[in-house]
């Protein structure tokens, strides 16, 4: 059963046209905490890079993705990893829109937070070549990574450049 993703993923490659991409990005988190009505927000910004898989279905292409965002702040670092699902619709001969599903998570919590969250992530993409694109994407927690009472949330924008292979 743990092997079923993958084989969707080779047997809809075998019928589709699919190509391999890389990616860095500038990453912005927003860390907002609210609980008993106080509310308090830090922003954590850092360099992320990633991997993804894209295969096209007619005029969308559903795109398979993995992301590391590398971030620091105070001389504390952390790292988010985001493994995602993106479909993306092409609205002329350069630019895309994209959305779909991710989860976003954290190398570093301790309890009551939740070290993952899933998000709807929303984007942009400029087409600069065959090969070279620019994505501006932000990405939206659909829910709360604190246990208990409060609320926790992480929204972040990323910005960067995309190669297809």
């Amino acid at each position: 059963m743990k092997y079923l993703p993958l084989l969707l993923c080779l047997f809809i490659g075998s019928f589709t046209y699919a190509q391999f991409g890389i990616k860095v990005n500038y990453a912005s988190y927003n860390l907002k905490v609210s609980a008993s009505g106080i509310s308090a927000s830090e922003t954590v910004d850092g360099f992320g890079v990633g991997l993804d898989y894209a295969f096209e279905l007619g005029e969308t292409t559903l795109i398979a993705g993995l992301n590391a965002d590398f971030l620091s702040e105070d001389g504390e670092s952390e790292t988010a990893i985001t493994p995602s699902a993106v479909i993306r619709y092409p609205i002329g001969d350069s630019f895309g829109l994209r959305g779909g599903l991710a989860l976003v998570n954290w190398s570093d919590v301790e309890d009551p937070i939740k070290s993952s969250l899933i998000h709807l992530p929303l984007g942009l993409d400029v087409g600069v070549s065959d090969e070279l694109s620019l994505i501006a994407s932000y990405s939206i927690a659909l829910g709360d990574r604190l246990d208990g009472e409060g609320k926790f949330t992480d929204n972040n924008i990323n910005v960067g450049l995309h190669y297809s292979f």
